[in-house]
């Protein structure tokens, strides 16, 4: 048999305090504080009493919110006009209507480390990510694929003008890539600037003394240990002589060569084999123009995934010289 009790108030005999049903599954109010619930099915509001109300959590529990909730003064999503879709669930942050310094407007959410200066180290995180239990993985921390990362920086000397309080902070961006482990793929520092350490980037030079192409090739510049040479995402192929984007996006190259010869002499730099950019050096009579030179030529280009650019020979004769000539290219936007 079940049967249900409804009354406006439950008022104590004497002092503070109710109890409902047995011991592990009672309802205590004593002023502002509502303790012993083990589960809620509909809506519990809790108010009236004094200035500050609050709803205590033990150290064994947590606090399960099931279904879109708000947090403050109820603003939701239908204020904004906001049709989220099917696949998302809001939780909502919203402070008082009109407020001041007594109801503050703004919703705002602090993610804080509790300790007292502490120097290079993470003091709040919003990760974002999926369920991965029961399902076969090899990297760490799988679930986890991308997050905001908020740190402190190494902590400033204590001087007449400075103490460790001051210590400023930088937010890094981390990203999971497939098959690896979360890493950090940009950071904006104190100062306000942007490092990207993955952005793709490379300079290549010939790997020798001297060379001199007077027909139809790729010019052989390579990356390796010298001059320089550097490749940050591993596209540039050493055995064919080009640059492959990454990531599709807006890129600069530059490509160098010498002359020693009083020789006419003509490359280009191309994309997927058609010319963006043009070098030329013609030699007129015994003017000397063409002696002891270098020719170096730029270009922006806008690249698909795969795209591929070289630098090519078009006539005449092209020297390139150890760390005198050399291509290069990086990602701008």
């Amino acid at each position: 048999m079940s049967s249900n009790l409804k009354v406006n108030s439950i008022i104590p005999a004497t002092g503070n305090n109710v109890a409902i049903g047995t011991a592990g599954g009672s309802i205590t109010w004593n002023a502002d504080t509502i303790s012993g619930i083990s589960s809620i099915t509909d809506t519990v509001t809790v108010g009236s009493g004094s200035s500050t109300v609050t709803i205590g959590i033990g150290t064994v529990h947590t606090l399960d919110v099931r279904g879109e909730a708000t947090f403050g003064e109820g603003m939701h999503k239908t204020n904004l006009n906001w049709s989220s879709d099917t696949y998302q669930k809001v939780y909502s942050f919203s402070g008082a209507s009109g407020g001041n310094v007594n109801s503050s407007a703004d919703g705002t959410i602090l993610l804080a480390n509790p300790n007292t200066n502490p120097s290079n180290t993470r003091v709040g995180t919003i990760v974002f990510g999926n369920n991965v239990v029961g399902t076969a993985n090899t990297t760490a921390n799988p679930g986890i694929k991308a997050g905001f990362e908020g740190r402190t920086n190494v902590n400033v000397p204590e001087t007449a003008n400075t103490k460790p309080d001051d210590t400023g902070g930088h937010l890094n961006v981390l990203v999971k890539p497939d098959g690896g482990n979360l890493r950090t793929v940009a950071t904006f520092d104190s100062k306000g600037s942007l490092t990207i350490p993955n952005q793709p980037a490379f300079r290549a030079s010939y790997n020798g003394n001297a060379s001199i192409i007077t027909s139809a090739a790729r010019i052989p510049f390579t990356v390796h240990s010298d001059f320089g040479c550097f490749d940050k995402t591993n596209s540039y192929n050493n055995t064919n002589y080009m640059f492959v984007a990454p990531v599709a996006g807006t890129y600069i190259f530059g490509a160098g060569t010498y002359t020693n010869l009083n020789q006419d002499a003509m490359w280009d730099i191309r994309v997927n084999g058609t010319i963006v950019q043009r070098a030329e050096w013609r030699q007129s009579g015994s003017d000397d123009i063409g002696d002891n030179s270098i020719h170096h030529n730029n270009v922006v280009v806008q690249l698909a995934v795969n795209d591929q650019v070289d630098v090519y020979w078009s006539g005449g004769q092209v020297e390139v010289i150890g760390n005198y000539t050399s291509f290069h290219g990086a990602k701008i936007s």
